[in-house]
C-alpha cells in the first residue's frame, strides 16, 4: 500500500477514487485514435446536436427585428428547459427556403435540406405566419440519422406578445426524443431515452400522447451510426405505459406477424423515434398490393381493445370511395387500431398514428374475383334465409287459421306456400357460382368449397315441401 503522509486524512479514505481520477487525468493526455474520437459517448450522456431554422412572416404589427430578437430568446428559453441535453444552434432560414417554410411546412422533404444542415442529429423548423385572426405558429422536426419527419405542430395565437411563448411550446412538442430498445418480448418493449442523465431535475422530455416508431440503424464495430442507413419497422408503434426514468415501458401495436423487433446485433442498433401527438384528420387510401389499384367499398372500423385482448368497442369510420379513400377524423388517441373489412372478410388490421401524414396509403391483399364470388355467395345465403323465413311465417299463419277453424283461409295460405318455392332458382344460381369457383385459383377453391357444400345442403333441405303445405 502506498503511504502518503502529506495527504490530509479526509482524502486518505478516498484514495481509490483519487487514484481513479488521477488515472483519468493522465489518460486524458494520451492521443486517441480516430475511431475512439468518433465513438459516441454513453447513451444517457449523449446530447443532441440540434439546429433550429426559423422564419417569420412580416406583419403590420410585427417589428422588422422580431425574428432577430426571437432567436436569442428561444436559445435562452430552451437552455433553461433542457439543460445539457441539447447543443443548440439557431439561425434564420435561407432565402430560398423561407417561402415554403412559412406557407407549407407540411410539404417539406429531405430534398429541401442542404448537406450543410445535416451535420448534427436534429433539424427543427419553426415558422410564424400572419392569419386573419392573428398569427399561426408551426414547428416540425427532421431526424437526420433516421431520415424521418415528425408530425407538424400547429398553434394559433391572437396576441403578438404571446407569439414567442407559443413558438417555444411548439418547438418543444415537435422535438422527437430518441430511445434505445433495451428489451423486446411480445407486446412489451422497454426503451432507454437518449441523454436522459443530462435532463435537468430528472425530467423526461416526452410530450403527453407521444408514441415511438421502432427503427433499425446500421453502425460500425465502434457503435458509430451512419446517417441515411436506417430501416423503419413499418405499421408498428410503441405506446408508453410507464415513464419511470430513465426507462420507458411500452405496449407494441403492430400489423406485422412474427418477430417484429429483431434480436440485438452489435452492428444493428435498435432505436425508437418518438412521434408527437397531433389532432389532424388523416385520409386513408386503400390499394391492392399486386397492382396498386384503388379499392372501393371497403368498410373502415376503429377498434378499442379490452385489457383482456378482445374488442371492447367498434366505431364505424366510413367506406372507401371510388378512389379507395376514406377520411379518418381527428381523435384524441395517439394511435388508433383500424380494421379494414370487405363483406365478411377482414382484409387488414393496422395501427395508425395521428398526424404523421395527411394521407396514408395502405396496400392490402385483395383478390377481386374471390371477393366477388364471396359476395355472391353471401347474397345467395341471405336469399336462402329470406326464403326460409317466408315459409316459416306462412306455415305459422296456416296453423293459426286451422286452429281458428278458418279452413278457407288455411287453403289460400297453403297455396301461397306452394307457390313461393324458389329452391330451383337458388340451386341454379349455386351451380353457376360453383362453376366460377372451379375456374378460380386453387386457393380460392379451397377457401370456398365448404361454403358451397353447406349452401347446397341447405337448399336440399328446403326442396321438401313443408308439412303445412300438404
Amino acid at each position: 500500500m502506498i503511504s502518503c503522509p502529506h495527504i490530509p486524512p479526509i482524502f486518505r479514505n478516498r484514495m481509490p477514487a483519487v487514484a481513479l481520477a488521477f488515472a483519468l487525468l493522465v489518460g486524458a493526455g494520451a492521443p486517441l485514435s480516430a475511431a475512439e474520437r468518433a465513438k459516441p459517448p454513453a447513451w444517457e450522456l449523449w446530447p443532441y446536436q440540434v439546429h433550429m431554422l426559423i422564419a417569420v412572416e412580416r406583419g403590420s404589427e410585427m417589428a422588422p427585428s422580431f425574428e432577430e430578437e426571437l432567436a436569442p430568446w428561444l436559445k435562452a428559453k430552451v437552455a433553461a428547459a433542457v439543460g445539457g441535453m441539447w447543443k443548440l444552434e439557431i439561425s434564420s432560414a435561407a432565402v430560398d427556403l423561407r417561402p415554403k417554410l412559412i406557407a407549407e411546412i407540411d410539404s417539406l422533404t429531405a430534398d429541401d435540406i442542404t448537406s450543410a444542415l445535416t451535420k448534427g442529429d436534429k433539424l427543427i423548423f419553426a415558422a410564424v405566419r400572419r392569419t386573419d385572426g392573428g398569427w399561426q405558429v408551426r414547428a416540425r422536426e427532421y431526424d437526420v440519422i433516421t431520415g424521418l419527419w415528425n408530425s407538424t405542430i400547429s398553434s394559433d395565437v391572437r396576441q403578438l406578445d404571446l407569439v414567442r411563448h407559443v413558438t417555444f411550446r411548439a418547438i418543444m412538442t415537435a422535438f422527437a426524443p430518441l430511445a434505445r430498445v433495451e428489451e423486446a418480448g411480445g407486446e412489451n418493449v422497454t426503451l432507454r431515452l437518449r441523454a436522459s442523465a443530462l435532463a435537468p431535475g430528472g425530467r423526461i422530455l416526452l410530450s403527453d400522447g407521444a408514441v415511438f416508431r421502432p427503427v433499425l440503424v446500421e453502425s460500425d464495430p465502434n457503435g458509430v451510426v451512419t446517417p441515411g442507413k436506417a430501416t423503419l419497422i413499418g405499421l408498428t408503434y410503441l405506446t408508453p405505459v410507464d415513464k419511470s426514468r430513465p426507462l420507458v415501458k411500452c405496449r407494441m401495436q403492430t400489423a406485422l406477424s412474427g418477430t417484429v423487433i429483431p434480436a440485438y446485433h452489435p452492428q444493428r442498433q435498435r432505436w425508437a423515434l418518438a412521434v408527437a401527438p397531433s389532432s389532424k384528420a388523416i385520409r386513408l387510401r386503400l390499394v391492392t398490393r399486386a397492382d396498386a389499384e384503388p379499392i372501393e367499398g371497403c368498410q373502415v372500423v376503429a377498434l378499442e381493445l379490452s385489457p383482456a385482448g378482445g374488442t371492447a368497442k367498434e366505431t364505424a369510420l366510413g367506406h372507401t370511395d371510388r378512389r379507395g379513400e376514406v377520411e379518418l377524423p381527428a381523435d384524441s388517441r395517439p394511435v388508433r387500431l383500424v380494421e379494414i373489412r370487405h363483406g365478411g372478410e377482414v382484409l387488414a388490421r393496422v395501427p395508425i398514428a395521428a398526424g404523421m401524414a395527411g394521407e396514408v396509403t395502405l396496400p392490402v391483399d385483395f383478390d377481386r374475383k374471390r371477393l366477388a364470388l364471396e359476395t355472391a355467395l353471401s347474397q345467395l345465403a341471405d336469399d336462402l334465409i329470406d326464403l326460409t323465413a317466408r315459409r316459416e311465417v306462412l306455415s305459422a299463419r296456416i296453423r293459426a287459421a286451422e286452429q281458428g277453424g278458418k279452413s278457407d283461409d288455411a287453403a289460400t295460405l297453403r297455396q301461397q306456400l306452394r307457390e313461393i318455392d324458389g329452391t330451383d332458382t337458388l340451386l341454379s344460381r349455386l351451380d353457376k357460382l360453383q362453376q366460377q369457383v372451379q375456374a378460380a385459383s386453387p386457393g380460392t377453391q379451397k377457401r370456398l368449397e365448404e361454403r358451397l357444400t353447406s349452401l347446397r345442403k341447405m337448399i336440399a333441405q328446403l326442396k321438401s315441401p313443408p308439412a303445412a303445405a300438404k
